[in-house]
This record gives C-alpha cells, structure tokens and sequence, in this order.
C-alpha cells in the first residue's frame, strides 16, 4: 500500500520481442526482505501487526495465472523504497501466450523498449462510494 499521500504507478512495458512486464509499483513500507519469496505462497499474510484484511490468496493467484501463461511472477524492493510486483509474460506472434487478446500494435513491436507508464495519485476514491 502506498504512504499517506503517495502513489501508486502501473508499468506495461513490452522487452523486445519476447516479453512483456505488468507491474504495480507504489512508495509505502515495501515488503520485508525475508518476505519476498513468501508473498507468493498461499494464505501468506505478512506482518500481522499490519492493519488490514485480505486471505492472502492474491498474489498466489497472480503467480499461478503467470505460470499457466508459461511467465512468472516476482516482487521487488526498488532503491528507492516501496514495493514492485508483477508479472513477465512470454509472447508468441505479437501478442502474450495463450491470451485471447489482440496482437500488440506495430509500435510495439518497431520500439520495443518503450514503456505505458499510468500515476494515480492515492488514496484512489471508488466512484461508487
């Protein structure tokens, strides 16, 4: 989770023609050293004097979707403090392996080290609150 006032960023960023990274990025706490190959099992938790809920599920699933898809997962402490987590995905004829989803535009594959970087600024309001 982000600090008070802080942010979260969402990276999609094609690596040449064989791989494509998705990734969330904020400048909270981060994630304890000893807990980031942990953060991946199921019902892991954490730190449970953390406030907050959750089953700890999550990021389990991430990590089984990437598998299914024949990438990986994986969670980071950048240098700069916060956490990064995402996903490396394998791609196959322009587009990730065994995704429904349309081939990735010419750009994509001309520039293949350009990245979409998205900010919202937290707290991140639901609209239907």
């Amino acid at each position: 989770a982000p600090s008070p006032g802080g942010s979260v960023v969402v990276e999609a960023a094609a690596r040449g023609q064989a791989e494509i990274v998705l990734a969330v990025r904020d400048d909270g706490p981060g994630i304890p050293g000893d807990a980031l190959e942990r953060v991946f099992e199921r019902f892991y938790r954490g730190d449970p004097a953390r406030a907050g809920g959750g089953s700890g599920l999550g990021l389990a699933i991430v990590a089984e979707l990437a598998r299914a898809h024949g990438g990986r997962a994986f969670a980071e402490r950048p240098a700069g403090g916060g956490a990064r987590v995402g996903v490396v995905l394998p791609v196959s004829g322009g587009r990730p392996m065994g995704a429904a989803s349309p081939t990735l535009s010419p750009m994509h594959q001309s520039a293949p080290d350009r990245h979409l970087t998205m900010e919202e600024p937290s707290p991140v309001t639901d609209p239907s609150a």
